[in-house]
């Protein structure tokens, strides 16, 4: 879900202000329900770069076809060694700043071990 972090930073990002790109993905504990006023993800969440993003224009690649052209992958991977125990319930886009602009809750946890590497992207639909 948008939420209303990611508003103002396109406004913040139209007057030239570097720090509201989205630059940054996080993971989280929390199961609370989405909503636009989120600010954050739970106090335990691990936060990182992204390793980029890209406006989808192949309609193969989405459910919703009427989407090509508005919905942005942003790309990411969360190594072995990385949020090793987390239980991770939640994911979160970052501006470089800090703010939260989208949140995505899951029906249930992945439980993030030593041995595993999760490599996946964050759709967001404009």
């Amino acid at each position: 879900m948008i939420t209303h972090g990611f508003y103002s930073a396109l406004a913040r990002l139209h007057m030239g202000d570097e720090g509201a790109r989205i630059t940054r993905i996080g993971f989280g504990t929390s199961g609370a329900a989405e909503a636009m006023t989120d600010t954050g993800l739970s106090d335990d969440a691990f936060i990182k770069p992204l390793l980029g993003v890209s406006v989808i224009t192949d309609p193969d690649e989405l459910i919703d076809p009427q989407a090509v052209g508005r919905t942005l992958r942003f790309e990411w991977v969360l190594h072995r060694h990385e949020a090793v125990g987390l239980a991770i319930r939640e994911l979160g886009l970052f501006t470089e700043d800090g703010d939260l602009v989208a949140r995505q809750v899951r029906d249930g946890p992945i439980p993030k071990a030593a041995d595993m590497e999760l490599r996946r992207s964050f759709d967001l639909q404009l």
